[in-house]
């Protein structure tokens, strides 16, 4: 899928919040699919309404619920410019925006319905971390050094003693923390509207930046009534 390392060179093309599930689908009962089709939504809808409302954070292109191949489920964003600088205050929104969709599973459904549908979220986000600290200097406590070789991301150009060690693990959930808390706060603070936009969501499958964009200024029941009345149409033909 395409993407743009964190912190890397120029990109220009769409990035693509991809997430699958651990299971086989096919075998799944009709009443669980429709909840898993739910939990997709919650989560994608997430990714996009974090990068909707966050100052740094890339805008949506479109969202879908539509199955592609083995993944379940896609959010496409877009840089709105190519960049060959990358701020700290771009990666922490990129954190927030990576951990909506486990925060919205938890608030809608609870901590035990949570999926493994986030996993290449977290995966993405701590490398993000990790890379603020050991190779961009973005941390005080680690300061302005490099600690990586170019050639082994994992290696260190120095000792690593244990005590920078247990200090790296406490900065990474502190900041991955952080991010999931901002992330449930504005779940929160937004929970009816996005209800709404989750009825439309399932019932379309698929939303295009500017329809995303008119409900997340408040105009849902338009586009409700309209996508009702597609449906029916749909079902008389």
């Amino acid at each position: 899928f395409a993407h743009c390392n964190p912190g890397g060179g120029a990109c220009s093309e769409p990035r693509l919040h991809h997430c699958t599930l651990a299971w086989a689908t096919d075998t799944l009962s009709v009443k669980t699919k429709e909840k898993e089709k739910k939990l997709v939504a919650y989560h994608e809808l997430g990714h996009a309404v974090t990068g909707h409302l966050l100052e740094n954070a890339d805008p949506v292109e479109k969202i879908s619920i539509v199955r592609r191949g083995q993944a379940l489920w896609v959010t496409w964003t877009t840089p709105e410019e190519d960049k060959n600088l990358y701020s700290k205050a771009k990666f922490l929104d990129e954190l927030v925006t990576l951990l909506w969709g486990r925060a919205a599973e938890e608030v809608f459904f609870g901590k035990d319905e949570i999926t493994t549908g986030a996993s290449n979220d977290f995966q993405r986000a701590t490398a993000i971390v990790k890379n603020m600290i050991l190779r961009y200097g973005m941390d005080e406590d680690f300061g302005p050094i490099n600690y990586l070789k170019d050639s082994e991301e994992q290696s260190f150009t120095n000792p690593y003693s244990e005590k920078m060690a247990e200090l790296l693990d406490q900065k990474i959930k502190s900041y991955l923390e952080n991010a999931y808390t901002k992330a449930k706060t504005i779940l929160i603070e937004n929970k009816d509207l996005i209800e709404k936009m989750c009825k439309i969501l399932l019932e379309k499958e698929y939303l295009s930046s500017e329809e995303f964009v008119q409900m997340m200024n408040g105009d849902t029941t338009a586009e409700l009534s309209n996508t009702n009345k597609k449906t029916k149409k749909e079902k008389t033909e």
